[in-house]
């Protein structure tokens, strides 16, 4: 979702906004950022599979079998984006992980307790994380040759706009989907979730 742009190579220790580059031209910042990301996916996924288990109580067992198939398949695009950091790794990873936050809202709402507070505080954090310009930066810098270093770019807000409204209307056809889909209204949820693929 986010350009690059090349530059000279940066020296050790220099800074370039909130990223100090190390000798080896990574970013503290950068790896701390991927890798609390990382663990913060794990836990979600954990975390989701109790929340799914819950939810199953007194539903019909084809109603949670699609559940757990767009859930699975919402979560594995998301470690997929996480374990190929590239461009391709940043959008899919910032198509995927916000949706956590759809998710604890909904369970704060429906099945409120300790595990969905966990659920929610950890869906921000990695939310924030996929949004952050460390994170965009070590992306972009996946596909950078040899000595060269590459910074994402602020879009404009045109596009940001764009980005943002496209990425709700793609959210809700998957809120949509699950919600028509729990009720046995296996048509409406099957369109929805065409409208999400």
């Amino acid at each position: 979702m986010s350009d690059s742009q090349r530059s000279r190579t940066p020296i050790a220790g220099e800074t370039h906004g909130r990223t100090t580059v190390s000798a080896d031209g990574k970013g503290v910042v950068q790896t701390v950022v991927m890798w609390i990301l990382r663990g913060c996916w794990a836990i979600i996924g954990a975390l989701g599979w109790g929340l799914i288990e819950r939810f199953a109580q007194d539903r019909s067992q084809a109603s949670v079998a699609m559940v757990i198939a767009i859930a699975a398949a919402v979560w594995l695009v998301g470690v997929a984006g996480l374990a190929i950091t590239s461009p391709i790794g940043l959008t899919a990873t910032r198509l995927t992980i916000p949706i956590g936050v759809i998710v604890a809202v909904i369970a704060l709402v429906a099945e409120p307790g300790p595990e969905a507070l966990v659920f929610a505080i950890t869906a921000v954090i990695a939310t924030s994380g996929a949004l952050s310009g460390e994170f965009a930066n070590r992306c972009v810098q996946a596909s950078a040759y040899g000595d060269e270093y590459r910074f994402s770019l602020r879009p404009p807000a045109g596009y940001l706009v764009a980005s943002v409204a496209a990425w709700l209307l793609w959210a809700a056809a998957l809120t949509a989907a699950v919600w028509w889909i729990v009720l046995q209204r296996w048509w409406l949820g099957l369109a929805a979730a065409a409208v999400f693929a």
